[in-house]
């Protein structure tokens, strides 16, 4: 799957997956120069209860979020630029808040989540990324200030709760992904879903 596929491929299976439980934006534009946020997740909270199906993706989507999302490991430079749009966002998110006279709690920011097959030794001490036991490997966190998560998608464990993460690996990884898809009740919607995007 080339990186211009691998990208379309993911923002629309997971808009797809999270517009079962919320509010998804694909290539939402921030303000200074143009730049496009892959996907801008907004939970609707009617919806809270059917965001486990999703397992990992649905912990991910339990808060206002952004998912950067790689076909190839994420270098310094990448997650760099994910941050500035992740702070652009919240500052955006602040001009709205002083226009409607609201104040803003630090669970108010949205977190951004950057999601590639594999992330380095060298990057994940170059930003502090710390692994958290209460998210299983392969998800690792900068400090609180930053509200950003790395997700490694080839450290994830097998099974369906990574199963909507893991898809959007590489190789292996994601073949037996498909697979795991594949052998989901036909009558699941978002098996469907998923294989619609897969052979598109």
């Amino acid at each position: 799957m080339s990186r211009t596929r691998h990208d379309q491929f993911a923002k629309e299976l997971l808009a797809g997956l999270l517009q079962t439980v919320g509010l998804a934006k694909t290539e939402v534009n921030v303000t200074s120069e143009v730049r496009k946020i892959d996907l801008l997740f907004l939970p609707l909270t009617e919806k809270a209860a059917d965001r486990q199906s999703l397992g990992l993706l649905g912990r991910i989507a339990a808060s206002a979020c952004l998912i950067e999302p790689y076909r190839n490991p994420p270098a310094q430079d990448d997650v760099r630029a994910c941050v500035l749009r992740l702070l652009i966002q919240h500052g955006e998110r602040q001009r709205q808040a002083r226009r409607s006279g609201q104040g803003l709690k630090e669970h108010d920011y949205e977190m951004l989540w950057v999601v590639g097959p594999t992330i380095s030794q060298a990057l994940l001490a170059a930003f502090g990324a710390q692994a958290s036991q209460a998210w299983g490997p392969g998800v690792y966190w900068l400090d609180s200030g930053w509200r950003t998560a790395l997700v490694a998608v080839h450290q994830l464990l097998p099974g369906r709760e990574t199963l909507w993460l893991r898809v959007l690996g590489r190789g292996t990884v994601q073949q037996q992904a498909i697979a795991e898809i594949l052998a989901l009740p036909e009558e699941d919607p978002l098996r469907d879903l998923a294989l619609k995007l897969i052979s598109g």
